[in-house]
């Protein structure tokens, strides 16, 4: 992976078996300061379960170079599979099941997963890749079956575009023995765009593998400005009134694309420290001693950084989330809908799947299998709806010893949205109105007395000039240790203060 990411490094990386545990996910993700990882253990399962031994388990990820970080969207992410969005491409990254007793069922399962996600995005030109663990040039129940898959989308393998420059891609120099399983494949649209096929085998490998580098001389298109906004969820439609849905963001890409629109607010930060201190090290800052009169001399200069440092901090954080974060309406989601419900029903879609490429037939176990699937995932639809359902309604029982409580609880889970008045006082146009507003409140909140109001002022300032103040500020410092408790403490979708 140095060796690919040295030079001119390539927009995308697509790895196969980094038999990581998910405690050890990071170091793929922290391999490079030029590119994000996507991808997830294979192990997850097992290490939860038992001591790891033997064979280790695969596992894919999709490294993008931050240049087009913007533009990916996470359309699935699994064991065996990475797939992304990019603009008008969709990027497959797959490592399928090697050939051994049983692998052909769980090949058939794999393919029929790729198939249900890859058929919702029809419209994108696909570009696939990964360790195929056959040879896709010799007849097989394997390359038979991959061979079907690459047909329904119409995929042409690389190979059979430009030769490649090595016959083989496995090697085991202890064995001898060498076999071709790794291939890049694209859509029949995008072949003649298809620039170069090589076999990585001039660089200093590890691995039993040797890299494919491909070449595409094709248009991306991306949204207008750089940014594109994370996808929708299937079958959601954007609405007037919509809201971020972090449950359904891709953390880690939101985490990257803050850090990197926040990165220019140190400066001022650190000059600022410095004109004070001396130094810049907050580590080093807090045991220096402080006066009042010290931090009174640079009190305007502080706040007006404050007021500059939270606007930018706010707006790189909307600009972060609006590029990576679903923006939905409330309404749109089904609020009882759950990822276990998510298993159930692609579970069952991968039944159909089966059932359907088996000749569709009214007995049999594949029959069996796919009314079992349906049945399960309807019936659990039902039952986790009903349960939801009644837990408003309890909710709206528990409230009724309130009456704000309760129509506040009625409002949030049963109430329709209100709309603004059309006409404010004569006043139509939105300005006009919060103008209108505007001068209301103003007006309710003059001084009724212009002399009680004028004396109320001499009181306070009399106070203010009697307050002792003392110069040590030991007590009223704040760490980062505690104002990271303090956000620890805040509840998860409230609205900020």
């Amino acid at each position: 992976m140095n060796g690919l990411c040295t030079e001119t490094p390539p927009l995308v990386l697509f790895l196969q078996e980094h038999w990581l545990v998910p405690s050890k996910l990071f170091l793929i993700q922290n391999f490079s300061p030029s590119f994000t990882s996507f991808g997830m253990s294979a192990m997850e399962e097992e290490s939860g379960k038992k001591l790891l031994a033997g064979r280790p388990f695969g596992g894919v990820a999709t490294l993008i170079h931050n240049s087009l970080l913007s533009h990916i969207s996470v359309i699935k992410i699994s064991e065996r599979f990475v797939i992304l969005s990019c603009g008008n491409y969709s990027l497959v990254n797959v490592y399928l099941p090697c050939k051994q007793k049983g692998s052909v069922d769980t090949l058939t399962d794999v393919l029929a997963e790729l198939y249900y996600y890859l058929d919702q995005n029809r419209h994108r030109s696909l570009i696939l890749g990964g360790d195929f663990n056959t040879d896709l040039g010799i007849d097989s129940a394997h390359s038979l079956l991959v061979h079907e898959f690459l047909n329904a989308f119409n995929i042409i393998v690389c190979n059979a575009v430009i030769a490649p420059n090595c016959n083989y891609t496995y090697f085991n120099d202890a064995q001898g023995s060498k076999s071709m399983t790794d291939y890049f494949c694209v859509s029949s649209s995008l072949t003649t765009d298809l620039t170069t096929n090589v076999m990585r085998d001039e660089l200093l490998n590890m691995s039993d593998h040797l890299p494919i580098s491909i070449g595409i001389n094709s248009v991306v298109v991306l949204s207008p400005g750089g940014d594109s906004v994370a996808p929708l969820p299937q079958g959601v439609k954007k609405g007037a009134k919509s809201r971020l849905r972090w449950d359904k963001a891709y953390l880690p890409l939101f985490y990257n694309r803050s850090n990197r629109e926040a990165q220019h607010l140190m400066s001022p930060l650190d000059i600022f420290l410095t004109k004070i201190f001396g130094i810049s090290d907050s580590q080093k800052i807090v045991d220096l001693p402080r006066s009042r009169a010290q931090i009174a001399a640079h009190r305007a200069e502080a706040k007006t950084l404050i007021e500059m440092v939270y606007n930018s901090l706010v707006t790189a954080l909307n600009i972060a989330a609006k590029a990576t974060v679903p923006s939905i309406g409330p309404a749109r989601l089904k609020h009882w809908w759950n990822h276990e419900l998510d298993c159930l029903k692609g579970a069952a879609r991968v039944s159909f799947v089966k059932w359907r490429d088996g000749g569709n037939p009214r007995v049999g176990p594949l029959w069996d299998n796919y009314i079992m699937a349906k049945k399960v995932f309807k019936s659990t639809a039902k039952k986790i709806k009903k349960t939801n359902n009644e837990g408003v309604n309890n909710s709206l029982l528990e409230s009724l010893n309130s009456t704000t409580k309760f129509w506040t609880m009625w409002r949030a889970k049963l109430g329709a949205p209100k709309n603004l008045p059309l006409l404010v006082n004569g006043k139509k146009s939105e300005t006009d109105i919060a103008k209108e507003f505007s001068e209301y409140f103003y007006t309710v909140a003059a001084p009724n007395s212009a002399v009680r109001a004028a004396e109320l002022q001499s009181e306070f300032r009399d106070r203010v000039a009697d307050y002792g103040a003392s110069e040590d500020l030991s007590a009223c410092l704040l760490s980062v240790e505690s104002v990271g408790k303090a956000l620890k403490k805040l509840s998860n979708g409230s609205a900020p203060v």
